[in-house]
């Protein structure tokens, strides 16, 4: 699974990093236009041999430049081309700045951003689809489920008791307690989740809603064990302050 998502995000990525390339040839080549006029005319036949060799070398002509201004976009060793050319010619400030600025900077966070924001919409996309996948997967557990419904339902009311849950076949009981991941005392918590009315009794469609609950909620179990806890307890401290006259507000 996860070489799938770095395959998948490295495909996902293609047509950023084409539309990153293209925009860095047409900086890059803007750029070197200027450097032809700033740079090359201006230094290459400059009084100091140090200034004109690196002209030469670097700036020549309009492909050496662009090469040369490449080096911005991953910052490889770019003091040692501008510094010594601003300590020539102080003007060229403003040409490298811009340059460091939008290249250096700007361009690779603003890139590093698109993708970083299209893994985690193809992430948003994953979550989604798992999720319609766990609710089709559901679909065909139903005949399954009224099977158990039935093999629990000993009086054949339509009604499940807390009794009846704990006296369930071994069968059945082992597999809501897969669902629950716990043991034996996961029955009673089992069967509070599914009585949301709190009546003591379940029906068919209580039990198909909980048990959907259990196998399609992206929340662990343990958290809806414990919210359901919460809500009985407070569903009992309410009748305790009724008891007691005590009136408290839990909104």
């Amino acid at each position: 699974k996860t070489l799938w998502m770095l395959v998948r995000g490295l495909l996902g990525s293609i047509g950023t990093m084409c539309y990153t390339m293209s925009l860095i040839f047409v900086i890059i080549y803007m750029f070197s236009c200027m450097a032809i006029e700033l740079i090359t005319k201006k230094m290459r036949d400059s009084s100091n041999p140090a200034i004109a060799d690196l002209v030469n070398n670097n700036f020549s002509d309009l492909p050496t430049t662009m090469l040369t201004l490449l080096q911005f976009v991953s910052m490889d060793s770019i003091s040692s081309l501008y510094f010594p050319l601003i300590q020539e010619d102080s003007v060229l400030i403003v040409f490298f700045f811009p340059l460091i600025l939008i290249v250096s900077i700007s361009l690779m966070n603003l890139v590093t951003a698109v993708i970083v924001e299209g893994a985690i919409e193809s992430g948003k996309k994953d979550r989604e689809a798992t999720a319609r996948y766990k609710q089709y997967d559901f679909k065909k557990l139903i005949p399954k489920m009224r099977k158990m419904f039935k093999e629990i339902d000993q009086n054949e009311d339509n009604l499940l008791t807390r009794d009846e849950l704990l006296k369930a076949p071994e069968t059945v009981r082992l597999e809501l307690l897969d669902y629950m991941q716990g043991g034996e005392e996961s029955l009673e918590e089992l069967f509070d989740l599914l009585d949301v009315d709190d009546s003591g009794e379940v029906d068919i469609d209580e039990f198909f809603d909980g048990i959907a609950k259990l196998v399609n909620s992206d929340a662990p179990v343990e958290l809806i064990r414990v919210l359901k806890l919460l809500k009985i307890m407070r569903k009992q401290l309410g009748g305790i302050e009724t008891r007691l006259g005590v009136t408290h507000d839990w909104e």
